[in-house]
């Protein structure tokens, strides 16, 4: 989890995108009362579950959706953690979408896995993402391996200034 805590903000709005569970979410704001977490996905159980868990923290929500566009407001710091495999089929529309949702200094952190490895979704090359990340408007793309391992990439994206 230090892909999250590492580069993610003490206040703000977080969006994790595609969060399953809720587990980065609920860390996210766990660790942070200054934060207010958002976690959206379209898996009905899984957002049921989410839920469930986080009854009594005021700090996270979860949504069942994978439209960026209709979410309300900016946020400070978007995840997207393990969600451009090539399961999802518009990978350059959610980075797209990211940027738009975005507020004027905040970053979007990405995990990918770069190599195929055992895991069942395999992410795109580097070279399939190099030319995603500037045609949404991320100037400043800083890479992270810091907080990588077993094949995965992480960056740091922040828009270019307006």
């Amino acid at each position: 989890m230090a892909v999250l805590l590492g580069p993610a903000p003490a206040r703000g709005r977080i969006l994790d995108v595609r969060c399953g569970y809720g587990v980065r979410a609920r860390l996210l704001a766990v660790k942070s009362l200054g934060r207010k977490v958002v976690g959206i996905d379209t898996d009905e159980a899984a957002v049921r579950i989410a839920r469930a868990a986080a009854r009594d923290e005021l700090n996270v929500s979860f949504d069942r959706t994978d439209d960026l566009a209709g979410l309300d407001g900016t946020f400070d710091t978007i995840l997207l953690v393990d969600c451009l495999d090539r399961t999802n089929a518009d990978a350059e529309r959610t980075v797209a979408l990211s940027a738009e949702r975005l507020a004027a200094a905040g970053n979007v952190i990405v995990r990918a896995r770069v190599s195929g490895g055992g895991r069942k979704h395999v992410d795109r090359s580097e070279a399939e993402f190099e030319p995603i990340l500037p045609r949404a408007g991320f100037s400043d793309v800083t890479e992270r391996p810091d907080l990588t391992r077993n094949g995965e990439c992480v960056w740091v994206l922040r828009r270019k200034p307006a």
